[in-house]
């Protein structure tokens, strides 16, 4: 899928196994997950024990299923839910394959971060396989709409992204952030996981958000928070999100991204997308 003159990039896995323990970002309940080197070509995969039970579901749009405020796959009744901050973690870690044995139906959410997954990739290193990596290209501008949010994808060589956050009426603000595969990279990983305070009820409500409230960002109208740590924190996570959630077209993309309001569903819309532009480039 390669037609430019970039070098031969070689496909990576982690060089070590180890074990993460800690509550689910939005359920709060305690969740193990056990991470292994995989073979080339496997890509990134989650092996879910449910009681003596367990079933692979492949890190792929085509399990998706519809969830709030996350990513989560599904198949044949077996679940694994917020998997797009350790698969945003993937992207960073340039991790090609991946098992992740889940026991429980949602992975550890830690702080809320992609820098918690992507520390603890480093940290247990990496194995270059002999592999090479493969990748899209895109051949053409592709766009996932819903009413007022927007998410464009356009041709590049690069890969690059910029969002747009704003909540039309229910806010006096707007962020805009831009990062690259050089640029923005430290600020997403470190972006936290954030509402908006009018946003709190309906949360409490759906009960998510469990794992994360004492840490999660909380914006107001100005989006104005004391605890801010970046300017432009909330929409340096929605890129996080972004990245995550084209993980799950099971290789890496190469385009740019604009997103206008957009958010889980619409990222994995443009996920569907190009994951059938990938089938026609096979000759699928």
């Amino acid at each position: 899928m390669e037609n430019d003159n970039r070098s031969t990039v070689y496909q990576k896995t982690i060089a070590h196994s180890f074990r993460v323990s800690g509550r689910g970002l939005h359920s709060g309940l305690q969740t193990t997950v056990y991470l292994n080197p995989a073979e080339e070509n496997k890509g990134i995969f989650f092996r879910v024990v449910q009681g003596k039970k367990q079933l692979l579901i492949p890190a792929l749009v085509e399990y998706a299923c519809p969830s709030s405020r996350s990513t989560s796959l599904s198949r044949c009744g077996f679940r694994v839910s917020t998997v797009e901050h350790l698969l945003a973690a993937c992207w960073l870690a340039d991790l090609d394959n991946l098992e992740v044995i889940v026991e429980g139906e949602e992975i550890p959410g830690g702080n809320g971060r992609v820098s918690f997954w992507l520390e603890l990739l480093i940290e247990n290193g990496f194995t270059i396989q002999s592999a090479p990596r493969e990748e899209i290209l895109l051949p053409e501008w592709l766009v996932a709409k819903n009413r007022e949010s927007f998410l464009f994808a356009f041709p590049a060589i690069e890969f690059r992204a910029w969002y747009f956050l704003d909540v039309i009426d229910r806010s006096h603000f707007a962020q805009i952030i831009g990062i690259s595969e050089k640029d923005g990279l430290e600020e997403m990983a470190k972006a936290r996981t954030f509402a908006f305070d009018w946003e709190i009820p309906q949360i409490l409500q759906e009960n998510i958000g469990q794992g994360v409230r004492d840490q999660a960002l909380i914006l107001g109208n100005l989006g104005e928070s004391a605890f801010s740590q970046m300017s432009g924190e909330a929409a340096y996570h929605k890129l996080a999100d972004l990245v995550g959630d084209l993980m799950l077209v099971g290789v890496r993309v190469r385009g740019a991204f604009f997103g206008w309001r957009s958010g889980h569903s619409l990222n994995r819309e443009m996920a569907r997308l190009i994951y059938r532009l990938r089938g026609i480039e096979d000759g699928n």
